[in-house]
């Protein structure tokens, strides 16, 4: 979604996952309910590229994953 009067656009997402990448808190539990996960941006366009920082999480604490943020530059030609 645009941001009225700047180059700036902001992006979100969320998600549910039961499954396979739905690592539970102890391997295996069949009292899981699945993993959410959700993600804020924003991205500004210049001539060919576009450049994005993005704050990505989840419900899980397991060490193999944390919150983070996520920076990216892309050239479209």
């Amino acid at each position: 979604m645009g941001i009225p009067s700047t180059p700036l656009t902001l992006n979100a997402s969320f998600g549910y996952e039961r499954g396979a990448f739905d690592f539970s808190e102890t391997e295996v539990d069949p009292r899981d309910n699945g993993k959410l996960d959700w993600s804020l941006g924003v991205s500004a366009s210049y001539k060919l590229f576009t450049f994005a920082v993005s704050y990505v999480d989840s419900n899980r604490d397991l060490n193999i994953g944390h919150a983070g943020v996520v920076a990216s530059i892309t050239a479209g030609f």
